[in-house]
């Protein structure tokens, strides 16, 4: 048996459903596995996943051992003194074997213990260093100008909006004959974008608006075009993108009653180009959240932080639909992102929000509505490379009160 069959067998029954004979012809599989094929798997752990059958891992171990004397499956073990032998009755080799077979196990312990004893110190080193650039981060916002949100009288509203923020790609830099961008042009989608919004909100008496980033604010070095393409190192990538965010929150603010911001981790924000070597939770996106929460200080801004984990915002509009925003990543595509928001949610979803694949596109799901926002920055050479072309935009959406809503995406296509 390979250990891609004994973890189909491990997984084939819920822990309801195992009995003693199927744990015992499971432990007997895993016993059947080299050491060397037996990946992480352990007594302990096995003995966790059958819902702590035995007191410990090893109780197990001598269970299944006991087991198999019983059915004949192995005989006993001729270095056991058993049956009135004595040490004097062992052959040298037979010594030989059980003194090698505790070396052996001192050192598996050895080096399980020096594997925990690493892990928690590189975790702490982590969380410090983690401490230490968050507050040089708040630090570099408190040198900012600080951010005045003019008051004005609203009139009492009850309608919502949804303001989509996704693949800005702040940073990248080309020319090219369906499209150009560098970071001018994206201030100015983003000034036109703006004031598409600040219309809608004042033409629909909005009460609340949502904004939400989708991710990819930064170009990153996801790519070798990326690092070719890159008009700003990163750390100039972090504070352009999130310092315009900030100054389109601001403006947004001026405009409405109540306003709330959430954002999820993405993959251009990423510290690790190589997807396989890197940690979801090691992205800039985090360093944009922690400068816009100190910029916002004290402020009607609210930088909510009640996603479901990092990678999933999940909010309920004033109308009572609940509502999950990603970057979309992670998983399977558009396709079957219902299911798998279903799976993490357990409960029913009106509209899931995504960007990532530089596309406007509307799909209905049984009775879920899946928004795909396009980009700020629109087709580059990689796009080019796929035959992917469009005029890049931005969405965002007006919720009233009885469930209605309208759908009004901004596009660039006149601003070179």
């Amino acid at each position: 048996m390979e250990l891609n069959e004994f973890e189909n067998l491990l997984n084939q029954y819920e822990e309801d459903e195992l009995t003693e004979d199927i744990i015992y012809n499971i432990c007997v599989s895993f016993k059947s596995l080299p050491l060397s094929e037996k990946g992480d798997y352990t007594w302990e752990s096995l003995n966790e996943h059958f819902g702590h059958f035995k007191s410990t891992g090893e109780n197990l171990r001598c269970w299944v051992k006991a087991r198999q004397y019983e059915d004949g499956t192995i005989v006993e073990n001729p270095r056991v003194l058993k049956d009135g032998r004595t040490p004097n009755d062992l052959e040298l080799q037979e010594i030989e074997d059980k003194y090698n077979e505790k070396i052996e196990q001192l050192y598996k312990a050895k080096v399980k213990a020096s594997k925990v004893i690493n892990e928690r110190n590189k975790m702490w080193r982590s969380e410090v260093a983690k401490e230490e650039l968050r507050n040089a981060i708040i630090e570099a916002a408190k040198s900012m100008k600080p951010i005045v949100i003019k008051e004005k009288k609203y009139t009492n509203g009850t309608t919502e909006a949804v303001v989509m923020i996704s693949d800005w790609h702040i940073g990248n830099c080309f020319d090219l004959f369906m499209n150009s961008y560098n970071y001018e042009i994206a201030t100015k989608r983003v000034e036109k974008y703006l004031n598409k919004v600040i219309d809608q909100i004042k033409r629909n008496n909005v009460k609340k608006v949502n904004v939400i980033n989708l991710g990819d604010s930064i170009n990153g070095f996801l790519r070798t075009t990326n690092r070719i393409e890159n008009e700003f190192d990163i750390a100039q990538q972090v504070i352009k993108a999130t310092e315009l965010v900030a100054q389109f929150l601001a403006k947004i603010a001026e405009n409405t009653p109540e306003i709330t911001y959430r954002s999820v981790l993405d993959n251009h924000g990423r510290l690790t180009a190589q997807f396989s070597d890197s940690m979801r939770e090691e992205n800039v996106t985090v360093l944009m959240d922690w400068y816009l929460e100190e910029r916002f200080k004290n402020t009607k801004v609210k930088i909510c932080h009640d996603n479901l984990d990092n990678s999933m915002m999940f909010f309920t509009l004033l109308n009572g639909k609940k509502c999950v925003g990603v970057h979309g990543d992670q998983g399977s595509g558009i396709n079957s992102i219902v299911q798998e928001t279903y799976g993490a949610t357990r409960e029913f979803i009106s509209f899931i929000f995504t960007g990532h694949l530089h596309q406007e596109k509307e799909k209905m799901f049984q009775g879920t509505r899946v928004i795909m926002c396009n980009s700020l920055m629109g087709p580059d050479q990689f796009a080019r490379s796929k035959g992917l072309y469009g005029d890049p935009s931005q969405t965002m959406m007006i919720f009233e009160e009885d469930g209605s809503f309208s759908i009004n995406v901004t596009t660039f296509e006149d601003i070179e």
